[in-house]
């Protein structure tokens, strides 16, 4: 996924087949499904570990956290495939 989303940013940043309108867009949705993953990465490494603890720790807010950053996922992830949708036409 990362690296599909490096190639869509690199392609975005060199204009290949995309307005200037629709680059500043899909870099802007790349830059913010971006930062949901590193989220990502650093929640599951806040709770990654052996133990009670961590389990306890996951099932009280982990689930919750995580939850709400899949929620942001898929609302990029939805304005990404508009976004494509329309270069397609």
């Amino acid at each position: 996924l990362k690296t599909l989303l490096e190639i869509l940013s690199e392609d975005a940043r060199t204009g290949k087949g995309f307005t200037e309108s629709l680059t500043k867009h899909i870099s802007g949705i790349l830059k913010n499904f971006g930062g949901v993953l590193e989220q990502i990465e650093a929640l599951l490494q806040k709770y990654a570990g052996g133990g009670i603890r961590p389990a306890v720790k996951w099932s009280h807010s982990g689930q919750d956290e995580m939850n709400k950053l899949r929620s942001s996922l898929e609302v990029y992830k939805s304005s990404l495939d508009i976004v494509l949708d329309m270069v397609s036409l």
